[in-house]
């Protein structure tokens, strides 16, 4: 029996009444209240070169090559096998017909009537390059170091400003795009209003539920909610037929950062980050929109790196970016863990090594202190958020495996690519990484278990 629509839309698209009142409630410390700070940073691989923004930003970007030629040409800069290199601008990269390798001719300038579409390697997020990139993950160079990643930069990188927000949403509305929403630290409201974020959701028909996760963000003094709503996922479905069309999901993935900061204050900072994506591989109204909230530099950085890897970002598996953002935070979680294990340690050390106080063995005595059974429950504290931590990511990980599998038996593309004429299968790489972050979870929840179970231990001792 098939679903009623009210249903679908009360379970899948809608905020729930409850839900929506928190939003409202919370909306004065989430967003700022001034449309001049809204601030909304771009990635985009287009398929349409002509669109008013494409044109003025690469004019701007010409302009800015142009300019800086004058200073930079005859400048150096060092080659990866040592060597120096002259430096001049845009790299002429050209398809070798043999071996598939690329070739390098240096120039000045664009030559007169020559047309790049953002497509090509050269775009308008990559003015300049001394050297083309391997074309393969594993190849090296003659006594280099590690592989680089392949490909030039094929995001553009822009600003759009409140008032461009509904026209650059239908004019890059079949496009790989990326929306940045940032903080100016991780205690400080999203640079962005809320007419102009709900402007933005409208107009990348985005499901209103994504509104429940930046309600753990804006402005506060301490962490409120440790453990984030867990992940909403909505399949995209024709009204007539319900054909299968796609996805829209939306998560929040905690991590850690080192912060360094001075005076003996923790070194470590609790961070998170929201992701939204929607994703419809159907040629006539493809689109893959992500919009990333408090995204890390680190996020950004491996998200431009799989660009560079990628021809057309949305034919690849959409579940790829999602595998590579929790590799990401999950990496984040081994050496927060040693730390604390660290600090354990030297605590659990002291009761071990308590004698009878004598009045001629002064110098053998410890004292355990108040401070110390106060940072031994602050450090409890640490080790039961980061499990419970954890456990979000966990069941967000073991949700995108359900969504893989569904998405995989809509697309008969996808199963035809994983089997041969012989009809053996070969190895899914994505199925094979999530298991690996499921299971590497699995394995940092138990060395912090492990670690919660001494904590424990050494505060007896110290009572």
């Amino acid at each position: 029996m098939e679903a009623t629509q009210y249903f679908k839309r009360t379970l899948f698209y809608d905020r729930s009444p409850a839900a929506n009142e928190h939003y409202e409630r919370s909306a004065d410390w989430i967003f700022e209240k001034c449309p001049s700070k809204t601030q909304i940073a771009v990635h985009v691989q287009s398929c349409n070169d002509k669109t008013p923004w494409a044109e003025e930003k690469k004019s701007e970007s010409l302009n800015k090559s142009r300019n800086k030629d004058i200073v930079e040409n005859d400048k150096k800069e060092e080659h990866e096998n040592g060597r120096l290199l002259l430096l001049h601008t845009r790299p002429n990269v050209q398809q070798e017909a043999s071996g598939g390798g690329h070739s390098i001719s240096h120039e000045k300038e664009l030559p007169s009537g020559s047309h790049r579409t953002l497509d090509d390697s050269w775009s308008v997020s990559s003015e300049a390059s001394s050297t083309a990139l391997p074309s393969a993950m594993d190849q090296r160079q003659a006594n280099s170091g590690p592989p680089l990643y392949p490909g030039l930069p094929k995001l553009a990188f822009i600003d759009i400003t409140p008032a461009e927000i509904a026209s650059f949403a239908e004019l890059t509305r079949h496009d790989f795009r990326v929306f940045y929403l940032r903080q100016r630290h991780s205690y400080s409201r999203l640079q962005i209003t809320k007419e102009d974020f709900e402007r933005l959701l409208a107009s990348c028909h985005v499901f209103p539920r994504f509104g429940e996760y930046v309600i753990g963000f804006g402005s506060k003094t301490s962490e409120l909610e440790v453990g984030p709503p867990p992940l909403k996922f909505r399949p995209i479905c024709t009204s007539r037929g319900n054909i299968y069309r796609g996805f829209e999901c939306a998560y929040i993935l905690r991590y850690v950062e080192m912060t360094n900061r001075p005076d003996g204050r923790n070194p470590w900072s609790l961070r998170q980050f929201a992701v939204y994506h929607r994703f419809k591989p159907v040629s006539q109204t493809r689109c893959s929109t992500w919009i990333l909230v408090g995204a890390s530099e680190r996020t950004v950085t491996r998200l431009d790196q799989y660009a560079r890897s990628v021809d057309d970002l949305i034919d690849a598996n959409p579940i790829e970016l999602h595998a590579i953002f929790l590799d990401t935070v999950i990496t984040s979680w081994r050496p927060y863990l040693s730390h604390l294990t660290q600090l354990v340690s030297e605590q659990s050390n002291k009761p071990s090594g308590v004698s009878i106080r004598m009045e001629e063995d002064e110098e053998n005595f410890f004292t355990i202190t108040v401070e110390d059974h106060q940072q031994l429950k602050q450090i409890e504290d640490y080790v039961a958020d980061l499990i419970l931590c954890l456990d979000s990511t966990s069941d967000t990980l073991a949700t995108l495996q359900e969504i893989y599998k569904q998405h995989c038996e809509h697309q008969e593309d996808i199963r035809r690519q994983f089997q041969d004429q012989t009809g053996s299968v070969h190895t899914d790489a994505v199925a094979v990484a999530l298991m690996e972050k499921a299971k590497e979870i699995t394995y940092t929840r138990r060395k912090a278990e492990s670690l919660l179970s001494k904590i424990q231990n050494t505060r007896t001792l110290v009572r």
